[in-house]
């Protein structure tokens, strides 16, 4: 794992070295034939910029390596702009069972719908890419 690779790096002793040989991050990933799936994530500790490298960067690599189509980093978070994955709207399903909560939820999601199109269109809009001739 090259989160560990990172921290024996930066070990300055026996011991720090040690400690820096055990696991101390995870993240969840989900596929299927085609493309790979990010969605959760967690550390014991903190470390800068680990949540990249355990989120996006290695399993980019992953699913290069087994060729996969696409890699889907999961929903929300602006910041995964600047590191080349555009937003795409997330879909779901979900059934609640109390009727009354069921239409307030359902309402909600019908006004909410048009907003993010929108935010997801204005994301788009600040790519990192540069524009090809007709595309």
């Amino acid at each position: 794992m090259r989160a560990r690779i990172l921290r024996e790096r930066d070990a300055t002793s026996a011991e720090d070295r040690a400690t820096a040989s055990a696991s101390i991050a995870a993240s969840l990933l989900v596929r299927d034939a085609h493309t790979l799936y990010g969605r959760y994530w967690g550390s014991v500790e903190y470390v800068p910029l680990l949540h990249f490298e355990c989120c996006y960067y290695q399993a980019i690599e992953y699913a290069i390596a087994r060729g996969l189509q696409a890699f889907e980093g999961g929903a929300q978070g602006e910041h995964k702009l600047f590191r080349g994955l555009l937003p795409v709207e997330a879909f779901s399903a979900h059934w609640l069972a109390h009727p009354k909560f069921a239409r307030a939820v359902e309402g909600f999601l019908e006004r909410e719908a048009a907003g993010v199109t929108r935010y997801v269109d204005e994301l788009c809009d600040h790519s990192p890419f540069k524009d090809l001739p007709g595309g």
